[in-house]
């Protein structure tokens, strides 16, 4: 088996590699019908605001203090395409900021509910290191890149439907406060809870040609 670290590497290498596939996919249609997704990357590495209009003013709270507030309209690209407009507020009061935003019409400026494809990322997740790991690669990118494969206790391939109810036992190795996912550290094949549970084993990858 293999050791917890290096197994959480290659978890979140796959978390990086779902959320810019999803980011590409929804840029792309969104290139060509804009608004159609509210795309909202985890990291601003990935977009650009440019700015349309921006006001100020000041409320009036009820302890009689003031506060400052900006209003700005973006265009937000993405990988330096546009793909929806957002209102940006900012308020400033005795030394606290605070920010958000809202997506809005691109004519109107009124607020608007788009699909956000990030709102179902597990499912994205789930899917994309199910399929791999249930191929005869028997495992994800991220797993490829750290040298890892997943096989069954004895050595084989397995099937999609094992490979997804693995991966969805995760959350209850989440549960137990990451207790189940520590587990690989001091269990007999490094298995952690999920693994146990579904029978499988993640192992290193030039074990396969042995």
């Amino acid at each position: 088996g293999v050791g917890f670290l290096r197994r959480l590497a290659a978890f979140l290498l796959d978390c990086l590699m779902v959320e810019i596939a999803v980011l590409l996919l929804c840029v792309i249609v969104n290139v060509f019908s804009p608004n159609v997704f509210e795309l909202n990357p985890f990291t601003n590495i990935f977009y650009s605001d440019e700015p349309i209009s921006s006001k100020q003013f000041s409320e009036n709270n009820t302890d009689g203090s003031v506060t400052a507030v900006t209003e700005s309209i973006v265009k937000r690209k993405i990988f330096g395409y546009f793909v929806s407009h957002y209102q940006i507020t900012q308020k400033s009061n005795a030394g606290t900021v605070s920010k958000s935003e809202q997506l809005v019409d691109g004519k109107t400026y009124s607020h608007k509910h788009l699909i956000n494809p990030r709102n179902y990322f597990l499912l994205w997740l789930l899917l994309f290191v199910g399929l791999f790991e249930a191929s005869s690669l028997r495992r994800s990118p991220g797993k490829i890149i750290l040298g890892l494969a997943v096989v069954s206790e004895n050595g084989t391939k397995i099937t999609l439907l094992r490979s997804l109810n693995r991966n969805i036992l995760k959350i209850l190795s989440l549960c137990t406060l990451g207790v189940g996912f520590v587990m690989s550290i001091w269990t007999k094949k490094r298995q952690a809870l999920h693994d146990i549970i579904s029978k499988s084993l993640v192992v290193r990858a030039d074990s396969l040609q042995k």
